[in-house]
């Protein structure tokens, strides 16, 4: 039997929606890629003659345009690590559970679906549907939900 640490956390995915687990892994891929590219912009850094990367605008101070532009290279890198942590923990959680469903906030989704058409939408205006809906739904529930109560 192994041995550790158990505990429970919540872990909150700012501006981020995932169907299922092969879209939050493509994230993950994508955010890998990104950290590869810092990587490489912060070797270029330290192989570089100095004259030949710093902006003309920064000659007076070269070291402080350096120190910036690596200072933002690697809390880049730290940003893209900790949400990579929280998306292997959501994939976890969905290992674990047995479970491909995404939580629904029925009150943020109205307000994305506003804001990302520009159209009204009757979806959440009723407190009536809101208590009617379930916490959890895969796509296809989540899909024929929001078709079923954005009708007029």
């Amino acid at each position: 039997m192994a041995w550790g640490t158990d505990f429970i956390a919540e872990v909150y995915l700012s501006k981020l929606i995932f169907n299922n687990e092969i879209a939050v892994q493509n994230k993950i891929d994508e955010n890998i890629n990104e950290m590869e590219d810092a990587k490489q912009r912060i070797k270029m850094f330290v192989s570089s003659n100095p004259s030949d990367i710093i902006p003309n605008e920064w000659n007076d101070s070269p070291i402080d345009w350096l120190n910036n532009s690596i200072n933002d290279l690697f809390e880049a890198i730290i940003k893209l690590t900790e949400e990579n942590v929280r998306l292997y923990q959501y994939i976890e959680y969905l290992n674990n559970n047995g479970e491909n469903k995404i939580f629904i906030d029925w009150k943020d989704l109205n307000y994305f679906y506003v804001n990302t058409t520009g159209k009204a939408n009757t979806l959440g205006r009723d407190q009536k549907y809101l208590e009617e809906m379930p916490s959890t739904a895969s796509k296809e529930e989540l899909l024929e939900l929001i078709k079923k109560y954005s009708e007029d």
